[in-house]
Order: C-alpha cells, then structure tokens, then sequence
C-alpha cells in the first residue's frame, strides 16, 4: 500500500517537473494547422531572467492605471503574470521613485509563476517607474525596475499596444 502511494506521488512530482519546464515556453498554437503560435508582444526580466510576453493588457478607471503582463496568449490560463497600478496622478511620464510613494494607495503590484507568488498585499523594497498612459491608439510606454520583498529583481521596458479594459 505504501509503494503504490509513493508510486503515485512520484509520478505526479514528475508530471509536475515537466511541466514546470515549458513555463513561458510552450507553444501557443494547435497542431491542426489552423492557427500558429501567439506572436510575441514584449519581454521582462525577473531574477536576471529574459521571459517573453504574448499579453500586455491595461484598464483606466478614475484614479488609478492597472498594467497586466502575462507570458500566456490572451485567452490562456495565466500561471506566470504580474500586474503593476499606479494612481492616475503619477502616470503623468515622469520617472518616480517608490520611497516617494504609499503602497496600496500609490502603486500596487502583484506578481505571480509557477516558483513564487507576489501579492498585492506585500509592499515593494524599492524601485522606480516611468509610464505614459496613451500614446493614443492603445499604445503606452511603461518603464519599470523593481525589488521584490525578498530582493529579487523585475524589469520591464515596454512600448506598445495594449488590449484595453481587460479585466485582469
């Protein structure tokens, strides 16, 4: 009885490993040769780590500018995503500093993959941004280098078009 639980253990540790490996790698398309895989839209960098973007997303309400970013296609289940929201006042294209800021009122940032997870709830160590909210045409620069709580590190320069008010 043990062996057969350990047995099934193992082979969902396995299954697990293998999939942990294609994080923000698989291919984003169908074999039936109908659709190709999702054309890349940007990339970051976490823990000196290059992964590929395929969905940059925002959403304006009244006071604040929400920024997704996901290594999944749109309409994919998300597993590696972050999204970072800055009151609307410090979306203005000036670079800014995050001593300078509240978290939770200023900026919020969540980030999350198949190794960690960064909740909203948890202030940044430190950091800086530069965002521009439109370009027009759903375009927008967003510039960011940010320490997470246990000190690892994300950058993203962006410039692009974003789908707008996704709800994330």
């Amino acid at each position: 009885m043990k062996e057969r639980i350990f047995r099934i253990l193992a082979g969902a540790a396995l299954a697990a490993a293998v999939f942990a490996t294609v994080s923000c790698t698989k291919d984003k398309g169908s074999d039936d040769g109908k659709t190709g895989p999702a054309e890349p839209v940007g990339t970051f960098v976490f823990n000196g780590e290059t992964r590929t973007l395929y969905t940059a997303a925002y959403s304006a309400e009244d006071s604040y500018t929400m920024f997704y970013f996901s290594c999944e296609a749109p309409d994919d289940e998300k597993e590696t995503y972050f999204v970072f929201g800055v009151h609307s006042d410090w979306a203005d294209g000036q670079e800014h500093s995050m001593d300078n800021m509240s978290h939770g009122y200023d900026y919020v940032f969540r980030y999350s993959d198949l190794d960690r997870e960064y909740s909203e709830y948890n202030a940044l160590l430190e950091g800086s941004f530069f965002c521009i909210t439109s370009l027009g045409d759903d375009t927008f620069i967003v510039q960011a280098s940010l320490i997470m709580p246990d000190g690892l590190n994300l950058y993203i320069n962006y410039l692009g078009k974003m789908i707008s008010d996704r709800v994330f």
